[in-house]
């Protein structure tokens, strides 16, 4: 536990060391700067969705039961440590591709993948809610490799579009995931 000072108010936070998986992640992204090497991405495309503000809270209420997506990282004398950020209500960036082609957008989703992440201190993820042509709606999808793989995205994936519906149909109900600091402090013990 530390102590720090943030807005004129004394707090406390617990920092803990990267898993063996996560250093692994860390130490190729310091042998290879400015590049999107640790960045996982992909874009959820579907009919139905259409009320971007719905969208909007199933992907904020997503990152508030989920811990691992408010993992931040910060760096003492060069060695990296996590804690779990507080949650807070955030817009998620709105972008209508209804009226272009699929090749502008597919041009736009590179760009952004390819763009590194700043991994300090910084939210280790990037929402864009998408509108498509014939009432398609969607996100993408940005993590870094550090709070995410490919089953990760998964869960992620099926965890916003649940949470779509179940906010649409009046049904949703707050539900936490499983905390990364119990795995954490699992793979500290052995």
């Amino acid at each position: 536990m530390k102590k720090f000072i943030k807005g004129g108010m004394k707090m406390e936070r617990t920092f803990y060391d990267l898993t063996h998986r996560q250093n692994e992640i860390w130490y190729m992204d310091k042998m290879h700067p400015n590049t999107s090497i640790g960045v996982i991405a992909g874009v959820f495309r579907m009919r139905g969705i259409e009320k971007f503000d719905v969208l909007n809270k199933a992907i904020n209420y997503f990152v508030k039961n989920n811990d691992a997506m408010r993992i931040m990282i910060t760096e003492e004398n060069g060695i990296p440590k996590q804690y779990i950020s507080d949650f807070s209500d955030f817009n998620v960036e709105f972008l209508d591709f209804s009226e272009k082609s699929n090749d502008c957008f597919y041009r736009w989703e590179q760009e952004q993948t390819q763009v590194a992440m700043n991994t300090i201190e910084k939210p280790l993820f990037k929402f864009v809610m998408i509108k498509f042509p014939n009432n398609e709606g969607g996100f993408y999808i940005k993590v870094h490799h550090t709070i995410a793989d490919a089953w990760g995205m998964t869960i992620l994936v099926n965890g916003i579009a649940r949470n779509y519906f179940e906010i649409e149909n009046g049904t949703y109900a707050d539900k936490k995931a499983p905390s990364y600091v119990s795995y954490i402090e699992k793979e500290r013990e052995s």
